[in-house]
């Protein structure tokens, strides 16, 4: 029996211990007063199983055959059903039985029968719960690319892309802003991201007369497998990464230095030019003429 049937036999219990009035029943059971008496009537013959609707039990007026419903679930069996995850539901089996197989059903009654014969449960394959992590320890170890399309320039300018680097562990940033999201422009943004070094200090070994000069630059290579590499003018200098800058040693003061300003040749000074600029310079000077003029003894 329903929630409503139930409720109906409570309050006509009570009316049949006269602890109630039929009038004071209808208004419980928000029926009219002579719905309120058929209710009583039925209830006074054959009890709470009187109260029960009619059509309990009966087959719908509606219902599909017998035949044409095993059909349908032997179908569904076939090619329609699995684990979860897999199966397809009564909706869209419904439709691929009725473009595939030709058998025409109503999803909901579809789902009713899926139910009754264990073919469906409503179960969904959950995903797997999803947790905040932790960022990374050091710089470097997760950066992370992406574009995105936006008014940058408000109305200034035409829609770009900015392309935007970030380092997990510190949020560092680089941005590069361009008109599409290309394997060039990504290409470029991380170009510009290795070009930067930041936080790493590297200190240089002298190894025979192959060594860089104070102010010189280097070129330090990272190579796939994590190794490093520092080249200037060709060679390969031994070096080793240090945590942090060497300090500055003290100002050594002179005697020249107290006195007055250091002396600094200027730019066409022969210790600023190299051996072939001096050789070109040599070259294309006049060469002078000599004439050896014979002395001859007097008369």
């Amino acid at each position: 029996m329903s929630s409503r049937e139930l409720r109906r036999v409570e309050v006509l219990s009570r009316v049949k211990s006269k602890e109630l009035k039929l009038v004071d029943a209808a208004a419980l059971l928000e029926v009219s007063y002579r719905q309120a008496k058929r209710l009583w009537r039925r209830y006074r013959c054959a009890g709470a199983a009187g109260l029960k609707h009619r059509n309990v039990g009966r087959a719908s007026a509606r219902a599909k055959p017998g035949a044409f419903r095993q059909q349908v679930l032997r179908r569904v069996r076939e090619k329609y059903s699995g684990e979860v995850g897999q199966r397809f539901g009564p909706t869209l089996a419904a439709e691929h039985l009725a473009s595939e197989d030709g058998l025409h059903i109503a999803a909901e009654t579809l789902r009713r029968w899926m139910l009754a014969e264990g073919l469906w449960s409503g179960e969904r394959k959950r995903k797997p719960h999803r947790q905040r992590r932790e960022r990374k320890r050091h710089f470097g170890e997760l950066v992370q690319m992406d574009g995105s399309f936006h008014p940058w320039l408000e109305e200034r300018g035409p829609e770009g892309c900015l392309m935007d680097m970030v380092d997990d562990a510190t949020g560092t940033t680089l941005g590069r802003l361009g008109e599409q999201e290309t394997i060039w422009a990504a290409a470029h943004t991380l170009r510009g991201w290795i070009e930067r070094y930041q936080g790493r200090f590297f200190q240089l070994q002298r190894a025979s007369r192959h060594y860089a000069p104070a102010q010189a630059r280097v070129l330090v290579c990272e190579w796939p497998d994590g190794t490093l590499e520092i080249e200037y003018r060709g060679q390969t200098l031994p070096g080793r990464e240090i945590a942090t800058a060497p300090a500055q040693e003290a100002q050594r003061w002179t005697e020249k230095s107290v006195r007055g300003r250091k002396y600094v040749p200027p730019p066409d000074h022969p210790w600023r030019q190299g051996y072939e600029q001096r050789q070109r310079a040599a070259l294309s000077e006049p060469t002078p003429t000599v004439v050896r003029v014979a002395a001859s003894a007097s008369p």
